[in-house]
């Protein structure tokens, strides 16, 4: 279970987020502040020099990994950029043509 909480955290850390695109143009601000605080969220997790429990540090003893080595590769990677689809002038996304 453990495992699964560090890899949620790592997806969370990079961005690859699994939320609902606003279809209005006017509510996508908030959806890219959400991601963007998620993405503070789990990076300041893994940043953490917590002991306690459900803590990074924690969690790597419970998994017996070194949680510097961890910490280190999350730090030299740059989140994912937000990809929104182009728009109308309407605000509807553009669909592709196959």
């Amino acid at each position: 279970m453990w495992g699964a909480v560090l890899a949620l955290a790592y997806e969370d850390a990079l961005g690859n987020l699994m939320l609902r695109l606003p279809r209005k143009v006017s509510e996508r601000k908030y959806y890219l502040d959400r991601r963007n605080l998620i993405i503070e969220d789990a990076r300041s997790w893994f940043n953490s020099t917590r002991q306690d429990t459900t803590s990074f540090n924690w969690v790597c003893s419970v998994l017996d990994i070194d949680p510097g080595r961890v910490r280190d590769y999350i730090n030299t990677l740059e989140p994912i950029q937000a990809k929104l689809p182009k728009t109308h002038k309407k605000g509807r996304p553009r669909k592709h043509r196959t």
